[in-house]
């Protein structure tokens, strides 16, 4: 038997109605950004996000299963479209302990297949004593 997974983020995102109808009743078992692409049309074409640390609550250390002292990173983020509408409001919760993240300004990349990857902001699994790569 392997080892238990390991939470690392909590994640929200609000999506408007009117651009993704039925969305609720879709199989979810890919990445939102690809089903938003094929299945929508819709083109990504830059975010804005910020993020800092913050000492989570009661109710996110028992999901992420983290002790009382442990810092997580906040991110929140809106995603533009080609059309400059914003398609997504995020929020996420990244354990500190398990997360360093590399920035990089910039757009939206399609893969020659067609499916969309984010290029501002990636998260990194790092090891535990914090050495990560």
């Amino acid at each position: 038997m392997g080892t238990p997974p390991v939470p690392l983020v909590l994640e929200r995102s609000i999506l408007p109605t009117d651009m993704v109808p039925d969305f609720l009743e879709k199989k979810l078992d890919t990445a939102l950004y690809k089903v938003l692409h094929e299945d929508y049309g819709i083109r990504l074409l830059h975010s804005r996000q910020e993020l800092g640390a913050v000492m989570p609550t009661e109710n996110e250390r028992k999901y992420l299963k983290i002790g009382d002292n442990c810092p997580c990173i906040w991110v929140e983020s809106v995603v533009y479209t080609d059309t400059g509408r914003a398609v997504e409001f995020g929020r996420a919760l990244h354990r500190g302990d398990k997360y360093r993240f590399r920035c990089a300004i910039g757009a939206y990349v399609y893969d020659k297949d067609g499916t969309a990857g984010q290029a501002p902001l990636v998260g990194t699994l790092v090891d535990s004593s914090g050495a990560g790569g």
